[in-house]
């Protein structure tokens, strides 16, 4: 019955009938002319809006009533029609019920019910001038019946007191049932349940006084479907929607909107079939409909990357491009390699190629890559400068051989994977450190499960630092992350023991760290022994000062858009930093680094990467030593040289002045200097690295050709030097591909992809980022600070053995397995194994992935390309002049803002509340891409 639309029918009213008619239901026996269904010659009938109200309330005091133990069931939908029907036959001076259908009592129960809309009651307020003068009460938005759903909680502290009453006070017939105020949902029931006995059946059961449900009877009000219905409730009469507001165009940009949505959430996409989004809709958005699948994926989808493309291709026309190319292979077993270009610090994604049916050989990646070199020259008819790929043995021989046939176009390494194979050398020659870390994480995560232990900690960072800092754990997949966390670790390591050694003075009733059941106490237990442990803290304490360096290398590297001037100042500030790390215990740590960053510059095109930092006009050639090849002449010849290979012509007379007056800053560069100022303080106030192309359009004219030196810088400084973009392109492929969504197509799957990372990249223009920190902020603004202590002031360590048998306690992975199971923590929920996380995003595993590249790497050594100016390879530790520290301290500031950016963002992620497990707890890939990028 309360299935009927609760408003007027869209067909004409019978000729015996007015239009108000339509508002109400009649008495389910009338088509069968029974007697019972009639009342002193007129039908009986009810409005359709109080009986939905007047269901859901039965509804909802049934629920209340069986968890309270005075009903065993809650009663059926068809049960409670029933008696709604039944009500005014046993109780005639009910205040509810069904109505005697004279035209004059159903206009009055519009005029005042508050169940109806506004308009109605006015519409029919207006054929009375007697109410005319009457307070309308306000617009409320109506209600819907709904089955009561077993599975729903209830809380009796709710605002459901209203339907405790003592049901012996009132007939069965009446105590069911009261006027319902949907306005007020959430707020305290005024009064009790119990309906007025004075009102006659003809008046508004509006009249009987407000009344409210809680949210919970809220939620039992969507998505009703009654058995057997072949579709979902409409809900159009039961709003205020405004169905005249919605046109064509607004229905056009609904269904972009969903389309947006299902490809930045990877959503499924079927998910626009299921029946709580169309149920969603009826009730918040009559007026929409829904796109199926079949429109999504064969209409909008496309459509929406055709404009994507056509926008790309306009931009790009007539531009400087890098093609970044990598490989990978799906849940599906389909091998693709990705083709995507850099310009002007933007990505787009020109092809994704199946290569599933094909071997895996440099000639066959070869002919796919001078291929998608012409489509991007002819198509989008942007400049193929350089081309990078990973470093696998196929890529990397089809990248030379490419570098060989075409060689103005430059050809690199991927420099993000190249920093990432200098972190897994470390942990080759290392190896006894990955059992310490493997200690931290397990401890981190036991921390965080401790509620009260966490908060015996906050007392204490308050009372010794007046602030607190937050035990962080790794929750993006990156081994940066991982650092962080252990380098908190670290800054809390005097906090921690403060608070073990005073809870241990406590007399024994009264401790709060180990307590709890028996297994409980052993992990606690176990946990201080790490704690107390002079070992422990020494091996994480190297491990971190070690990594730091290569942690801030990697967030410069790893950019969407790295120059290969960055790329060769990382390694200069890498070599700096290791070579002042002179300890013993550092000497084989440093030195398995040192080397490594040596055998991947030894691969590089050392002259394109040189001339990049002298055509940055911040540094020029002051971070090189004074060799012969970077005197002017040697500069000159260099520059010259660079200029032939990637324009194939000879340099124009001016450029050689030009030139000459950049290295001098004098004539044409005579402001140099200060543009380059002007530069790093908007940069700083924008909280962005420097870009040199800003410093070099000072020095152009509006609508003139730029000058030959200029063309030459932003050819080499418009190298994007890393394909991180493929990495990120894939991860959104391993998101959206997965064990139950194989059957993509490559093309359904490449347009989700590129269309979810173009919308990345929107919210990242749009300044998303620092609305989204605003919002994880007020989540956990008050467990979270960030750090302004620098590593090197981390808590100073003693060596001093400690009277605890954790000084002899075995590495995790040496334990017996299982002999930390799970316990309860201090609310009596299960304990996190640190060993739950998912494989692969363990720190051990993240270790064990890089040093398995290195020896992939390590199977070729050959350059890219030999230096055929300068004539000889230059040794990184040969190349800088590390006497002089003001390209450092330039290089490191920028690095290290990045770097404390980063250290920000984990702990803004660090959401989920004490307590808590932290296995297998992630972030919406697309909110981490916004947060990152």
């Amino acid at each position: 019955m309360h299935l009927d639309t609760p408003g007027p029918s869209r067909t004409a009213p019978s000729r015996n009938r007015g239009p108000w008619r339509a508002y109400f239901h009649d008495h389910p026996k009338l088509k069968i002319n029974n007697s019972i269904a009639m009342a002193t010659g007129k039908a009986k009938v009810y409005c359709k809006r109080c009986f939905n109200a007047h269901t859901a309330a039965a509804q909802l005091e049934d629920a209340h009533e069986v968890q309270v133990g005075r009903r065993v069931t809650v009663r059926s939908v068809e049960t409670i029609e029933e008696h709604l029907w039944a009500i005014r036959d046993t109780n005639p001076q009910s205040s509810i019920g069904w109505l005697r259908a004279a035209s004059g009592t159903l206009k009055n129960h519009l005029r005042t019910c508050l169940h109806q809309p506004q308009e109605v009651r006015n519409e029919y307020a207006q054929e009375s001038p007697r109410r005319r003068q009457q307070s309308t009460p306000p617009p409320l938005p109506p209600t819907l019946a709904t089955p009561f759903n077993p599975a729903f909680n209830f809380d009796p502290s709710s605002s459901l007191s209203s339907l405790s009453g003592p049901s012996h006070q009132y007939s069965d017939a009446r105590r069911h049932f009261f006027a319902l105020d949907p306005s007020s949902f959430g707020s305290p029931p005024p009064g009790s349940l119990s309906p007025s006995p004075s009102l006659a059946p003809s008046d508004s059961i509006s009249r009987t006084g407000s009344h409210t449900r809680s949210s919970h009877a809220r939620s039992l009000s969507l998505g009703y479907k009654k058995s057997g219905a072949s579709k979902p409730v409409s809900r159009v009469g039961s709003t205020n929607f405004d169905l005249s507001q919605w046109s064509d165009a607004r229905q056009a940009s609904f269904e972009r909107a969903v389309a947006r949505l299902t490809a930045s959430a990877g959503f499924s996409l079927s998910w626009v079939d299921n029946i709580e989004w169309l149920n969603l809709l009826e009730e918040f958005i009559p007026a929409a409909k829904s796109p199926s699948r079949k429109v999504l994926t064969k209409c909008l989808i496309p459509a929406l990357i055709s404009e994507l493309r056509a926008e790309a291709k306009a931009n790009v026309k007539g531009k400087n491009a890098t093609v970044q190319a990598d490989g990978w292979t799906g849940e599906n077993h389909h091998h693709l390699i990705a083709f995507m270009i850099t310009v002007g610090g933007k990505l787009h994604t020109v092809k994704v190629h199946d290569a599933s049916t094909e071997r895996k050989t440099t000639e066959n990646l070869l002919r796919v890559l001078e291929e998608v070199v012409e489509e991007i020259e002819r198509d989008w008819e942007a400049t193929v400068i350089a081309v990078v790929t990973d470093a696998s043995g196929e890529s990397r021989k089809a990248r030379r051989l490419y570098g060989k046939k075409y060689p103005w176009i430059i050809v690199l390494d991927c420099y993000a994977h190249q920093i990432n194979l200098i972190v897994g050398d470390y942990f080759k020659s290392n190896k006894d450190v990955l059992a310490y870390t493997d200690l931290a994480t397990e401890l981190i995560a036991w921390l965080r499960s401790k509620t009260l232990l966490l908060g015996l900690i906050r007392q204490s960072q308050i009372a010794t630092h007046g602030r607190t800092l937050a035990i962080i754990r790794a929750v993006l997949t990156r081994w940066t992350a991982h650092y962080l966390a252990f380098n908190r670790l670290l800054e809390l390591r005097d906090t921690l023991l403060s608070v073990i050694y005073a809870d241990e003075a406590r007399p024994e009733a009264h401790r709060m760290v180990i307590i709890g059941d028996r297994k409980t106490k052993i992990k606690s237990r176990a946990m201080i022994a790490i704690v107390k442990n002079p070992l422990f803290w020494h091996a994480i304490l190297r491990m971190t000062r070690h990594l730091r360096p290569l942690a801030i290398a990697a967030n410069i590297v790893q950019a969407a858009f790295c120059r290969v001037d960055q790329v060769l100042l990382t390694f200069g500030f890498l070599t700096m930093q290791y070579r002042a790390m002179t300890d013993e215990d550092d000497a084989s740590g440093v030195k398995a680094i040192l080397e490594s960053i040596e055998k991947r510059w030894a691969k590089a095109d050392q002259e394109v990467f040189i001339a990049a930092v002298i055509l940055n006009p911040i540094f020029q050639s002051a971070p090189f030593a004074p060799l012969s090849s970077f005197n002017n002449a040697g500069i000159h010849t260099l520059l010259e040289h660079l200029w032939i290979r990637v324009f194939r012509s000879v340099p124009p007379v001016e450029f050689y002045q030009q030139l000459k007056d950049y290295l001098a800053k004098s004539g044409m560069f005579a402001n140099l200097e200060s543009q380059c100022q002007i530069e790093n303080n908007i940069a700083q106030r924008e909280g962005r690295t420097i870009n040199p192309m800003n410093v070099f359009d000072s020095f152009c004219f509006p609508d003139r050709p730029w000058p030959a030196l200029i063309q030459l810088a932003s050819r080499i400084l418009s190298i994007s030097a890393n394909s991180a973009s493929c990495e990120r392109l894939f991860s959104a492929f391993g998101n959206t591909l997965t064990k139950l969504r194989n059957r993509l197509g490559v093309g359904t799957l490449t347009a989700l992809t590129e269309l979810k990372m173009h919308i990345r990249d929107e919210h990242v223009r749009k300044q998303s980022k620092d609305r989204v920190k605003r919002q994880f902020t007020a989540r956990n603004s008050s467990t979270t600070a960030p750090s302004a202590m620098p590593a090197e002031q981390c808590p100073s360590i003693a060596i001093t053995p400690v009277a605890t048998a954790a000084a002899e306690q075995p590495p995790l992975a040496s334990r017996e397995e299982g002999s930390f199971e799970s316990g309860l923590n201090d609310d009596g929920a299960t304990e996190p194994n640190a060993e739950q996380s998912s494989p692969g995003n363990d720190f051990r595993s993240i270790a064990s992935s890089h040093s398995m590249m290195v020896d992939l790497d390590d199977r070729d050594n050959h350059p890219v390309r030999d230096p055929d100016t300068i004539g000889h390879q230059i040794p990184i530790s040969e190349l800088f002049d590390f006497s002089r520290t003001h390209w450092v301290d330039t290089y490191s500031h920028v690095a290290e803002r990045s770097f404390d950016e980063e250290l920000a963002l984990y702990e803004l992620l660090d959401l989920d509340a004490d307590g808590e497990e932290d296995a297998d707890i992630g972030v919406d890939d697309s909110m981490e891409d916004v947060l990152i990028g």
